[in-house]
């Protein structure tokens, strides 16, 4: 059964189960009720029967859930640990009860003892991670909460045991050892939620409920002990096994994400409620260990009161200028684009060393648009929460707009900044559960770095947004900005009307390099290759000015003059009496317009040259966009007599598809293949592979990048047709080709 097949049945399985020790325990009530009262001692075997049912649901619904989730799996194996040493220990105390009655302590408490390793193992693997962003104030908070209830349960599981424990000797502390343990763990789910590790939910509700029924219970066992042989009433059993319920449904039921708005925020009035009744348990001053139970933690508040008093008065003048201008985003939480302004003008005026970072969410509109603008905020929210988990305390995380975060930090180190990039892609492209749904997005991140010519907070989000585009171009993740991808800056500018000038005035030249016959070593034709020496700058290589052209849309133009200055040499060198042929590049925005293919016939028609003597060398992802149009124009092309030619096969699309339907002549593989063949396995058996397929399609095979003799020699021996590269002949102006031609014809 597949996965999707499997996913109703494990549905319809767990709403069972988490139905059934509800039932089971309702149904043990109203079994036992008519011969034995709630407060009655429970008949030991019809405990075992009911516990072991109920015991055994949940054991179930723990091993589906883990099954299921495995994130969440180390938590939940050390609950169900912790359940099967309980579960142990009350069945060895139950057994001894029913043949004799036992007194405490029975052989079977350090078997409860033990399982509260497992319950506390799974109260802190369960809690979401910290955020490196928590505040003085937010844990003073969460003191002067914990704290004041720690007191106030101190004083209602305490004041019984003190009645029947007069002496407050050991065997108070003893008594008071079980319900102080569920305490502190009820309360450490309750600091965990004032920290912001737990959301509020009746998840986080019900596991500290849980946890306060266990310390009912043992409370009232303790205060049954004082006669030291063991009594369990029909509540003590109810108030048990709820508790477990409680805490099992809170363990199964998935965790809800805790917006970065409300992380570490604990509610005024709650703040308020504990500091008042910690000061008036204080003003009761009971005696003996309870008074001590209860000044502990009371004193814990009154201390932390002060200290968040302070922290105010400190912070308040210093925020004040920035609490009048922050301006929030209503949604997420998080400062907005204004705040990020303001952040980076106070940076770049004190000249501080300040990275930032442009976070895009991919796939965010994909989302929206299938599950609707809710799904969309929700999903905003989260990964505003995952973002700021791997922050360090002083970066500003803001939402910029739309889909974008911004985050702005005090270093400009960008192996730190890059980092911290790949740490947010990492947790944003982790799936997010919306509507029953397990969606999964992707980011991609722009980085830049102040520079001592940023003036204003406008060229830091101007750059950092220049290198995000540069992300999505090369769907690389994570870039960072570099002043040569910047279309926009002076420089790229002043460039780009350069090049537009010298295309105009015709200043371009064309070099060529040859491509030599593997057999004959005679020159079989030369490849067109376009060159710019600018007059400031130099000889700019075809890797900057090409891309320039294309974003300028100078690239028709471009290719246009390389063709007709390329044909005009093939009529000369023809003319002198040299048979070669001529390559030229053609790439798939060219292609597919239509338009410089008739125009290079037309030239080859005007110079009165053979179309079969022209080379037209066409990349993989030419036939990606429109693979039907790009057939036709091929065919077009092949019709009228010009041979067709894969350039670096093997690094593109790769399909053995269009070989067979397209009308290809030759295939000139990748420079990346033959420079590695001699000292790479793999490399020399694609070579090898590829020649003898393409051979088999009756093609001829060109092995560009021969750069050493070895190489040379290891490519005619897998049989290429052609061989082209540096070890043979470099690029070369137009006059320096008739010399090599015959000087090739000569040595072969």
């Amino acid at each position: 059964m597949g996965r999707k097949a499997r996913e109703p049945v494990r549905r319809r399985l767990s709403t069972l189960l988490r139905g059934a020790p509800w039932l089971i325990l309702v149904i043990g009530v109203l079994v036992a009720l008519p011969s034995t009262p709630i407060n009655g001692e429970a008949d030991p075997i019809l405990f075992l029967t009911f516990f072991a049912a109920t015991f055994a649901a949940l054991m179930l619904r723990l091993a589906l859930t883990a099954a299921s989730a495995p994130s969440r799996r180390p938590a939940l194996i050390a609950l169900a640990a912790g359940l099967v040493l309980w579960a142990l220990g009350s069945s060895t105390l139950a057994a001894a009860e029913a043949v004799a009655p036992t007194t405490f302590p029975a052989p079977g408490e350090w078997l409860f003892l033990a399982s509260y390793a497992g319950f506390a193992g799974f109260v802190f693997l369960d809690a979401q991670a910290r955020s490196s962003r928590r505040s003085a104030a937010a844990w003073t908070d969460a003191a002067i909460l914990w704290g004041a209830s720690l007191a106030l349960a101190s004083v209602v599981l305490l004041t019984p045991l003190v009645s029947v424990y007069p002496d407050s000797g050991l065997g108070l502390l003893v008594a008071v050892l079980y319900p102080l343990i569920d305490v502190v763990l009820a309360l450490a789910v309750v600091g965990q939620w004032a920290r912001g590790r737990r959301s509020s939910s009746l998840r986080t509700a019900s596991l500290a409920g849980g946890f306060a029924l266990l310390a009912l219970a043992d409370t009232s066992l303790m205060v049954s002990l004082g006669s030291q042989e063991y009594s369990f009433t029909m509540l003590m059993d109810v108030l048990w096994g709820l508790g477990f319920i409680l805490i099992v449904d809170a363990a199964c039921t998935p965790r809800r994400a805790v917006t970065a708005g409300a992380r570490g925020q604990v509610p005024s009035w709650l703040v308020i409620t504990g500091l008042v009744t910690s000061i008036v348990l204080l003003a009761l001053r009971p005696d003996g260990l309870l008074g001590l139970a209860v000044a502990v933690p009371a004193s814990i508040v009154l201390v932390g009161a002060g200290v968040r008093l302070l922290l105010d008065l400190r912070s308040a003048q210093a925020t004040a200028d920035d609490l009048r201008r922050a301006v929030t985003d209503d949604l997420t939480g998080l400062p907005n684009r204004k705040a990020i302004e303001n952040r980076l003008r106070r940076r770049i005026a004190d000249r501080q060393r300040t990275g930032v970072l442009l976070i895009d969410i991919d796939e965010f509109r994909k989302v929206n648009d299938a599950l609707g603008h809710i799904a969309g905020d929700y999903l905003l929210t989260v990964m505003a929460q995952r973002i700021g988990e791997i922050l360090p305390a002083s970066a500003l995380l803001a939402r910029a707009g739309g889909d974008v975060f911004a985050v702005v930090t005090a270093t400009d180190d960008t192996i730190v900044l890059i980092e911290i990039a790949r740490s947010a892609r990492t947790l944003v492209s982790e799936p997010v559960v919306i509507e029953g749904l397990a969606v999964t997005v992707r980011a991609s991140i722009g980085i830049t770095t102040r520079q001592a010519a940023d003036q204003c907070p406008v060229d830091l989000m101007r750059h950092a947004d220049v290198a995000l585009s540069t992300a999505k171009a090369r769907h690389s993740g994570v870039e960072v900005y570099e002043e040569g991808s910047d279309t926009f800056s002076r420089r790229r500018l002043q460039m780009a009307d350069d090049l537009r000038q010298a295309i105009r005035a015709k200043r371009l030249e064309v070099w060529y390099q040859p491509v030599v016959s593997a057999a004959t070593g005679a020159v079989d034709r030369v490849e067109a290759l376009a060159r710019w020496d600018h007059p400031d700058e130099g000889m700019v290589p075809p890797a900057v000015f090409l891309p320039l052209a294309r974003q300028e849309g100078l690239m028709l133009e471009l290719s246009r003059q390389v063709a007709a200055r390329a044909v005009a040499d093939l009529a000369s060198w023809r003319a002198d009496g040299l048979d070669v042929g001529l390559s030229l590049n053609i790439a798939p925005p060219e292609l597919l317009g239509g338009v410089l293919v008739p125009d290079l016939l037309d030239m080859l028609r005007i110079a009165g040259l053979p179309a079969q003597a022209i080379t037209l060398e066409v990349t993989e992802d030419s036939f990606l966009a429109e693979p039907e149009r790009s057939r036709q124009l091929l065919l077009e092309a092949r019709r009228a007599g010009l041979r067709i030619s894969i350039d670096n096969y093997g690094t593109g699309f790769s399909s053995l598809s269009y070989l067979r339907d397209l009308p290809v002549a030759e295939v000139k593989l990748d420079p990346a293949f033959i420079a590695s063949m001699c000292s790479d396995s793999r490399s020399a058996v694609i070579v090898s592979s590829t020649v003898s397929m393409v051979h088999a399609l009756e093609m001829s095979v060109v092995a560009a990048g021969i750069e050493t003799s070895m190489i040379a020699a290891r490519a005619v021996t897998m049989g290429v047709d052609a061989l082209q590269g540096y070890q043979l002949a470099a690029p070369m102006p137009a006059a320096g080709i008739p010399g090599l031609v015959r000087r090739l014809a000569i040595s072969a």
